[in-house]
């Protein structure tokens, strides 16, 4: 995993033989170049519940830097079409906003803590990668303010691939936006446009940590409806962003259901701490899910 921390959205998809054709997300060029492997790290974190995530306000859209702060003519976005004019895959190459940074490198800056991780790992090739991991992410850590308003964390490693899942609505031809990226007018607008001229049917805010881009899709496509948990809506709420359906109780899940259409199943895990929305694509028999397979939660 080349990524100090990565939002992840899978898409599995499989045909009538129940083969997988989706293609497996992996970064492009662009984002290898500028992302770090802290293995051990990402490994670690995942383990433990980030709480703070959970809670955080999320940054304003223009405050969101990419691979293009370090070069201009950089691409941070990939299209990956999985079925034929149905259902796609967005990657896209970021800088985590500060407060995530936080948490994700700060407790990592602890003399102590590093000394324990490392003292805890297993074999000598497991300690010399934690050790190589948690100095990185104290070198982040020690980054300035204005530093990292500049892309100091892409330039020093720290990045973040964000997958967005594209579905296509049959009823109308509209599309949903599943756990949107950054959207902007240069590049992933005018591909949306192309391939979505009847516009935004939906914008998924698919668990309470995956609201970081909402508000960006939301100013590009006013009409679309934005579908989010109640916390979501909560932390969405303080950026400006109304939520039209909450799917945290089944009035909500139904409603929800009405505004997507019969192309989609939801699902709800009970008791999911972060109220995560998956859904089944029935077009092509696809299962779209954010952080499903992280965890415990199967």
């Amino acid at each position: 995993m080349s990524l100090s921390w990565m939002t992840y959205a899978t898409c599995a998809g499989g045909g009538e033989d129940g083969e997988a054709k989706a293609p497996k997300p992996t970064l492009s060029s662009s984002a290898r170049e500028v992302a770090v492997e802290l293995p051990y790290v990402v490994k670690l974190l995942l383990s433990i519940p980030q709480i703070g995530t959970y809670l955080m306000k999320p940054p304003e859209p223009e405050s969101i830097k990419d691979t293009r702060v370090l070069d201009p003519e950089s691409n941070p976005y990939r299209m990956i079409e999985c079925e034929i004019g149905k259902l796609w895959i967005v990657e896209y190459i970021s800088s985590p906003d500060p407060g995530f940074a936080d948490l994700i490198v700060g407790g990592f800056a602890s003399a102590e803590l590093r000394k324990k991780i490392i003292e805890g790992c297993k074999n000598d090739e497991e300690r010399k990668v934690a050790e190589i991991d948690v100095e990185k992410c104290a070198q982040c850590d020690a980054l300035s303010s204005s530093e990292i308003k500049k892309g100091a964390y892409l330039k020093h490693g720290l990045a973040m691939a964000n997958y967005m899942i594209v579905a296509r609505c049959p009823e109308d031809e509209k599309v949903v936006l599943y756990s949107p990226v950054q959207i902007d007018k240069s590049i992933l607008g005018p591909w949306l446009e192309k391939i979505a001229p009847n516009g935004i049917k939906a914008i998924i805010s698919s668990s309470i940590a995956h609201t970081m881009f909402v508000k960006s899709a939301k100013l590009a496509y006013p009409e679309a409806l934005v579908i989010a948990s109640d916390v979501a809506a909560q932390k969405l709420a303080h950026i400006s962003v109304s939520t039209d359906c909450c799917y945290s109780d089944s009035e909500g899940l139904a409603a929800a259901k009405r505004a997507l259409g019969s192309a989609f199943e939801l699902i709800t895990l009970p008791g999911d701490p972060i109220q995560e929305l998956d859904l089944i694509y029935i077009p092509t028999k696809t299962l779209i899910t954010s952080d499903l397979f992280y965890g415990k939660k199967l």
